[in-house]
Formats: structure tokens, sequence, C-alpha cells
């Protein structure tokens, strides 16, 4: 299973999570299964790039997303 946690940084496991889901500079993706960890910079729209955050995952193979600031409401999952 592959977990997404929008970062701060390429420090993988060691960056700092990032509040805002969507304006995160980068996302960590964490495979359970192989404990592989990969960083990914946020390449969507709310960067300047193209898609969406949830669009970019799913590409990915990413299952799990833990998020808070996502959209107008404020809310932690």
């Amino acid at each position: 299973m592959k977990l997404c946690i929008p970062t701060k940084g390429s420090g993988g496991m060691n960056a700092e999570v990032n509040l805002h889901f969507g304006r995160a500079p980068t996302f960590t993706v964490v495979d359970t299964k192989t404990n592989d960890v990969k960083v990914m910079d946020n390449t969507s729209r709310h960067m300047g790039g193209k898609g969406y955050p949830l669009e970019i995952m799913r590409r990915d193979g990413v299952e799990i997303m833990p998020w808070s600031g996502l959209g107008w409401g404020q809310s932690l999952c």
C-alpha cells in the first residue's frame, strides 16, 4: 500500500509535514509493503504545473493520503 504525505522538502521521512496539501512543495510517498520512500515535487497547477495533486498521486498508485488544509474548509483527517 502506498501512503502520501505532503512535505516541505526533499528530506523524505525526516521532512517537515506541510499543513496545506495542495501547496506542499513536495510529497513523500511511502510503500508500506517494500518500505521504499520516494519524494516527488509538487508539479500540480497549484505550483504552476498541470493537473491536481490527487490526480498526480493516483497515477503513482497512492492509496492513502492524510491531509489538512484542503480547500476552503480547514479539516483534519
